[in-house]
Order: C-alpha cells, then sequence, then structure tokens
C-alpha cells in the first residue's frame, strides 16, 4: 500500500481533492482486518477521486491489485459525514492509530 498505492492517492492531495488517506490493520474489536481511510472536504470530489484511484491503482499494479483481492476478497464502503471534530494537529494531520467507537 505504501509503495504502489501510496504515491498515486497523493496525487490526488496535491490536486486538493482529498486532505489525507491512511491504511489500518485492525487489532482489536470485530471481524475487520484492513481498512483503507480517504479524508477530504467535499464527498462528490471525494468519490470521483477514489474512482480514478482505484481504476490507476488496477491499470499501474495489476499483480497487488490481484494479491490484495486474494487476502480480501470483499469489502464493505461506509461513508461518513463529521458533524462535530477537533481542530487537526497541522504537524501531525494523520496518526499512525484511530480509534472508532
Amino acid at each position: 500500500m505504501r509503495e504502489d498505492l501510496g504515491p498515486i492517492v497523493q496525487k490526488y492531495i496535491d490536486a486538493g481533492d482529498l486532505t489525507g488517506w491512511i491504511w489500518l490493520s485492525h487489532l482489536h474489536g470485530g471481524s475487520w482486518r484492513r481498512l483503507l481511510r480517504l479524508s477530504g472536504t467535499d464527498l462528490g470530489r471525494m468519490m470521483d477521486a477514489r474512482d480514478r484511484i482505484y481504476e490507476e491503482f488496477r491499470v499501474r499494479h495489476a499483480d497487488a491489485v490481484a494479491e490484495l483481492q486474494s487476502i480480501c476478497p470483499g469489502h464493505d464502503d461506509y461513508i461518513w459525514i463529521g458533524i462535530a471534530n477537533s481542530q487537526g494537529n497541522p504537524v501531525v494531520p494523520i496518526g499512525p492509530a484511530v480509534l472508532a467507537t
């Protein structure tokens, strides 16, 4: 993810379509094992960027996509809209850990 998908996603962050991304490994709780989180300020722009990211990932890294699909053959999409949040830390915009309850 860091080497293949990350640089593709970073292009969309640099273009202003997204504000960040993180690939998470599940530690405790339910059955999830991995999670790609994309963040941004405009849902339509994010969804369009996501489609373009996935297409570019499929074209440029077909072997990585095949490996990912063999490990994780299905997924659920969740779209969240923030209604209250803290101010971000400009030094560390996305930390290495996320806790959701």
